[in-house]
């Protein structure tokens, strides 16, 4: 949330375990991370110990309070009521409507649900995660008697290393996996799959393949660990080694364990969304999917067979008898993993195209942000999915946050090239930030810059530029129908004139190598861009020049100059930059150019 907020916008994140580190890494990115003490507590005295925090911060208006469907959602609920402040977002992340039933006794259930529907009907604004919880919330406030709008939201795809497996094959589980949990979360079956292909399939898993179950409570772990293996057992007809392992709390020591997972199996009877298998598609791991998942819906509806196609999907049916699995759930998961293990080296590829494709389609943290402050009305500049022009039109309507605004991105190019002949040692860096357009790569650029660098012994260069997925994902947002091919070369297929024109940056890179000495080439810094652009900026000295991404040539870009003074819009462009850094692999480069934007920002302070 914070990479798309006002730079003044703090984020207060209240939980219940929270380490020292954890609250200063939290705090380089305007979020507070508070502890409170829930044990024993009740909804009421949690809310109480909330409001007393916040007293502590009298400058700092409450615009939103939300809260985690009937887990916090209440807490969220109070404190809106009683400090008469703000209003109440709810997150729809469970349907007690399609599971329940299964877990719980006829009264429970009605319980239950009534709960889940009145908080619901009492928030201000309902998001819900995925198209299945939408279609819960939406049930249950039409059910109340109201008819306001859901906002569906899709979690982000982690920025994760592909997965990395090795001999022998490992299959993982995560979530929560109690001995109550199994009827809906199938970890049984799991593992009365895996050993059953163990021993149907005895070629395709050797004797040392393992499974890995992550998620059982603390008391239930010893009692589980020797249940699971007698399950194995019994369908394998040897020893198998079955892992069980309680809740990890460093999510790092979790994603080592699932990155080296030959597959994950997410099973489950009912699942709202499947944030565990959802991590597998972000580390890129082989998935055994239920189609009775938010996961299968979400892929199913915006990318269709070629998403679903790279997944591994099974019908479970469940079952009312000893175990809570059928014999069919049971041949077909075991004959699923068999196929991973068969053809894997196809299967990974397969995952790494779902994440493309998924990423393509706006699958990342920045949006689900960006839908978030759209839905809740909170003042964010990076606009997601707006209209051609929608993006300037914000910022030209707000009073003083522009000094010049022109027709064409290319207009400022020239501009930049002016200032730097005209006066090299007035400007001590030029920032090109996404966008590197062909007047700032052709012979002519190369010239400009050379001769810039050579008169001025304190200047630096930057090119950041889009490639792989970053590069992908502009090339969704291209019209085909706008793009001529040029003298230049570049092709009019999107995909392929990305990929060409991170080739041409490359030897613009080359170019002025071969042009300049040493003592000037390190002063010039190449930097991949790896997460997707909402807009493109330049800076030249302290002057700062901003572009958004359309569907057009970006030279032909409506462009904004923003004043070289201190303004909310100005801060966020900055900050919006500093984010993307700290996703780039060349930390050298990175590190200099964050302090050369620090020192834009100081600089900006004393005008």
């Amino acid at each position: 949330m914070p990479a798309v907020l006002p730079n003044s916008c703090i984020v207060h994140c209240f939980v219940i375990e929270a380490e020292a580190r954890d609250k200063e890494a939290a705090t380089l990115h305007n979020i507070m991370l508070h502890q409170i003490d829930s044990h024993g507590k009740n909804e009421q005295k949690q809310a109480r110990e909330i409001m007393d925090i916040m007293q502590l911060f009298p400058d700092q208006d409450v615009q939103w309070w939300i809260g985690h469907d009937v887990i916090t959602g209440g807490v969220a609920q109070i404190c809106r009521d009683e400090s008469k402040v703000g209003s109440l977002a709810v997150f729809h992340h469970m349907s007690y409507n399609s599971y329940s039933t299964h877990k719980n006794t006829g009264n429970k259930v009605y319980e239950q649900i009534n709960a889940q529907r009145a908080l619901l009907q009492s928030a201000d604004v309902v998001l819900a995660v995925g198209p299945k919880l939408t279609k819960s919330a939406e049930s249950l406030l039409i059910e109340g008697g109201t008819e306001s709008s859901v906002v569906e939201i899709t979690p982000g795809l982690s920025d994760y290393e592909p997965s990395h497996q090795h001999e022998p094959f490992k299959a993982i589980v995560v979530g929560r996996l109690g001995s109550q949990d199994d009827i809906i979360k199938q970890y049984r079956l799991a593992v009365a799959a895996f050993g059953h292909a163990m021993k149907t399939y005895p070629n395709a898993l050797s004797t040392d393949s393992s499974i890995e179950l992550f998620g059982v409570p603390e008391d239930e772990a010893a009692q589980t660990q020797e249940d699971l293996k007698q399950l194995a057992f019994k369908h394998a007809n040897r020893l198998v080694n079955v892992i069980a392992i309680p809740f990890v709390e460093k999510p790092e020591m979790l994603l080592g364990h699932l990155r080296s997972s030959w597959v994950c199996l997410m099973l489950s009877l009912h699942e709202g969304f499947g944030l565990a298998g959802w991590e597998a598609i972000s580390a890129e791991v082989p998935l055994i999917l239920s189609k009775n998942s938010g996961i299968y819906q979400h892929i199913d509806h915006i990318i269709g067979g070629a998403g679903t196609g790279c997944l591994s999907c099974v019908d479970i049916k469940g079952n009312i008898g000893d175990e809570n699995f059928s014999e069919s759930d049971l041949k077909a998961v075991a004959d699923s993993i068999v196929a991973i293990a068969l053809r894997f080296e196809n299967v990974r590829s397969d995952a790494h195209r779902l994440k493309e494709i998924l990423m393509a389609e706006g699958c990342d943290w920045q949006t689900a942000a960006m839908k978030v402050c759209e839905a809740c009305e909170i003042q964010s500049i990076f606009i997601a999915g707006v209209e051609p022009g929608e993006y300037v039109k914000k910022i030209l309507s707000s009073s003083g946050a522009f000094d010049e605004h022109v027709s064409q991105r290319g207009i400022h190019f020239e501009q930049i090239f002016d200032r730097l002949k005209a006066d090299p040692h007035a400007h001590d860096r030029l920032v090109l930030f996404g966008g590197v357009s062909t007047a700032l790569r052709n012979a002519d650029a190369v010239t400009q810059y050379a001769v810039w660098l050579i008169q001025n012994r304190t200047a630096h260069l930057f090119v950041c530029y889009e490639t792989g997925t970053s590069a992908a994902v502009r090339a969704e947002t291209l019209d085909e129908t706008l793009l001529a091919t040029e003298a230049n070369g570049l092709p009019s297929d999107a995909l392929m004139r990305m990929q060409e024109k991170v080739k041409q940056v490359e030897k613009l890179q080359s170019n002025l190598r071969s042009l300049l000495g040493q003592e000037v080439t390190e002063r010039i810094h190449f930097i991949p861009l790896s997460k997707p652009l909402t807009n493109y900026t330049m800076i030249c000295g302290e002057e700062l020049y901003i572009a958004p991404v359309l569907h057009a040539r970006s030279t032909e870009t409506e462009s904004i100059r923003l004043p070289c003074r201190p303004t909310p819009y100005r801060t966020q462009f900055l900050d919006y930059m500093l984010y993307h850094l700290e996703y780039c692999e060349d930390k050298d480069a990175v590190a200099f150019l964050t302090g050369e934007i620090a020192k834009v920002k100081l600089d900006n302070k004393r005008l």
